[in-house]
């Protein structure tokens, strides 16, 4: 790949179910929450199955991931999150809300508009399942979704809490592996 990030410790592959802001003393009670979900989902039962590519241009560069198509399970799931996190949901985050980039890129101010909207936006009939791959060059990306996709199906190992790096990346898990 060519500039951008690697999956890696600060840049997990995720399917997103829900982005929103929580207070700090509230953490400890949300990863409580998405414990005790996770103990009820029967995550390995779900299959899901990736159906193609998309980026979000951002300048020179943009966001690439896989889209998912969407499924009751999926759906369900995240209707379960939205609701036992709802108690929990602030808004008007900025900068200092997410993890600082190592690099020093700067944030876009869309991301904090995306995370205080996706409720709102990106949820029910409007969510869009995705596993984000990374960063790249425009033009890199673009040629990558004009090859051929080969669909397949895989399943999901975990629900876990993460505090949200540049991107929108999951940045730094929160609580232990759930």
């Amino acid at each position: 790949m060519p500039e951008g990030f690697f999956l890696d410790e600060t840049h997990r592959p995720h399917i997103t179910l829900l982005q929103q802001y929580v207070a700090e003393k509230d953490l400890d009670a949300v990863v409580a929450v998405v414990k005790s979900l996770a103990a009820t989902a029967n995550l390995e039962k779900m299959k899901l199955t990736a159906k193609g590519l998309y980026h979000i241009p951002g300048g020179k560069f943009g966001l690439q991931g896989i889209t998912i198509k969407p499924s009751d399970e999926i759906l369900a799931l995240q209707t379960k999150v939205i609701q036992a996190m709802a108690p929990f949901r602030k808004s008007g985050g900025g900068q200092a809300a997410f993890v600082p980039d190592p690099t020093g890129t700067s944030f876009d101010p869309f991301l904090f508009k995306y995370v205080d909207s996706f409720m709102e936006k990106q949820a029910s009939k409007n969510y869009n399942p995705h596993v984000t791959t990374g960063t790249a060059p425009l033009e890199w990306l673009k040629a990558r979704e004009e090859e051929p996709f080969q669909s397949f199906e895989f399943g999901i190992n975990r629900l876990t809490v993460y505090h949200l790096g540049n991107f929108g990346t999951a940045a730094k898990r929160l609580g232990e592996s759930l």
